[in-house]
């Protein structure tokens, strides 16, 4: 009789366990799918975004593009101002001596 008992015993706490087990199981799947609807979202919303990043990627390089263009007219005007102002100190210096030039001719006068 005991043995009998003990083993009701033992056969009732292995089929709790085994309920245990399948509820665990069960949240488990529940948990995967949910899993796999996200995956799902989020996969979609990438293939959404990648053409938004190419774009981006286009315009910065685009953009990257115009930045070397205004680099190079900065420089070329950097260029011409340099070369414009070394034209006014020649000429400064050419109507400087002009200048003395007629001061000098007008004392002797």
């Amino acid at each position: 009789d005991e043995l009998e008992s003990s083993s009701a015993e033992e056969v009732e706490a292995l089929k709790r366990q085994l309920a245990n087990v399948e509820v665990a199981s069960g949240r488990k799947d529940q948990q995967v799918e949910e899993l796999s609807v996200n995956l799902a979202a989020s996969s979609a919303r990438v293939g959404e975004l990648e053409p938004k990043v190419s774009a981006l990627e286009d315009d910065l390089s685009s953009a990257h593009e115009r930045v070397k263009e205004y680099s190079q007219k900065i420089t070329d005007l950097e260029s011409t101002v340099s070369d414009s102002n070394a034209k006014f100190d020649s000429m400064d210096t050419q109507l400087n001596e002009i200048q003395r030039e007629y001061d000098a001719s007008n004392e002797t006068t």
